[in-house]
C-alpha cells in the first residue's frame, strides 16, 4: 500500500503472488537412498533448474520474489480550474502489468493514462480522457461511467512512469476529490513458480509414503510389544514351577533330616 504525497506515492506494501494450480511430477522420495547424499539428491529433484532462488536478492540488494505492489489513496484534492498528476514508478521489466481503478466523490472529473519511459522524453497515451461521476439511484446499470478501471503490460526493459492524469479545468469555482488503486505486478518467473509446487508436492509424497510407514513400524511395535509380554508370563509361569518344585525339594530335606534323627 502507499500514502499520497505532494508528487506522489510513497510507503509501498508488497501483496505476494500465487501461481495457477498444476499437474506436476516428482520423484518418489523412497527411491532415494537414507543417507546424506540420497537427501541432497532428492531435494535437487525438487529444486530443479531455477533461474533466481526464492527470497533471494540481486546484485543491488532488492528480493527479486514476484510480489505485486499497491498504491491506493482516498479524498485527494483536485483543485477547482486545475489538473492533477499523480506519478506511479514502474520498474522496467516486459511482463509487468499496471492495473487502476478510480473514481470521483462528488459531481466529476475527466481522467486519463499516460506513460513515460525514464529513458526518453516522450509522453504516451494509454488510456484516452473520460468523464466520471460519483454513483447515483440512477448509475446502477452504468458503472462504467461511475469509475474507471483499467490495465496496461510493459513490453519494454526500460523503467517507467505512469501519470493518473484527473482534469478539473472545466469547473471554475468546484474542487473535487478523488480515489484510486493502483497495483504494478511484476512478470511472474515461471521456474520459481513450477519449484513451489515440486516442494509443496513432495511434501504430499513424503506425508503419503512415511505414513504407512509409521502405521507398519507402529504395527510391528505393538506385535513385539505383545510377544515380549507373552515370553514374560512364560518366564514368570516356569519360575513360579521351579520355586514350588525347589520348595518340595527343601520339604523332602527337611523331612529326611528329622527321619534321621529319631532314628
Amino acid at each position: 500500500m502507499a500514502k499520497l504525497t505532494d508528487n506522489g506515492v510513497t510507503n509501498m506494501e508488497a501483496t505476494d503472488m500465487n501461481g495457477d494450480e498444476d499437474s506436476i511430477e516428482i520423484a518418489d522420495p523412497a527411491s532415494f537412498p537414507p543417507t546424506p547424499e540420497g537427501l541432497a539428491a532428492f531435494l535437487s529433484s525438487v529444486d530443479g533448474p531455477c533461474s533466481t532462488p526464492p527470497n533471494s536478492a540481486n546484485s543491488n540488494g532488492r528480493d527479486t520474489t514476484p510480489n505485486a505492489m499497491t498504491y491506493r489513496a482516498t479524498s485527494v484534492k483536485i483543485e477547482a480550474a486545475a489538473s492533477r498528476e499523480i506519478p506511479v514508478p514502474v520498474q522496467g521489466e516486459p511482463g509487468t502489468r499496471i492495473a487502476w481503478e478510480v473514481s470521483v466523490e462528488e459531481r466529476d472529473v475527466n481522467f486519463g493514462v499516460e506513460i513515460q519511459l525514464n529513458d526518453t522524453d516522450d509522453i504516451s497515451t494509454i488510456q484516452e480522457f473520460i468523464q466520471i461521476h460519483p454513483q447515483s439511484e440512477d448509475d446502477k446499470d452504468m458503472p462504467s461511467s461511475c469509475s474507471a478501471s483499467g490495465q496496461y503490460e510493459m513490453e519494454s526493459k526500460s523503467d517507467a512512469t505512469i501519470f493518473l492524469s484527473f482534469d478539473n479545468t472545466y469547473s471554475w469555482i468546484t474542487p473535487k476529490h478523488i480515489s484510486y488503486i493502483v497495483t504494478v505486478t511484476p512478470p511472474i518467473d515461471e521456474k520459481q513458480i513450477m519449484r513451489s509446487k515440486r516442494a509443496e508436492k513432495s511434501l504430499q509424497s513424503i506425508a503419503n509414503t512415511l505414513l504407512p510407514m509409521a502405521e507398519v513400524v507402529a504395527t510391528q511395535g505393538a506385535e513385539k510389544r505383545k510377544q515380549a509380554a507373552k515370553i514374560l508370563e512364560e518366564e514368570e509361569q516356569e519360575l513360579k514351577i521351579m520355586e514350588s518344585a525347589l520348595e518340595a525339594k527343601q520339604n523332602d530335606i527337611e523331612a529326611s533330616e528329622e527321619e534321621a534323627k529319631k532314628n
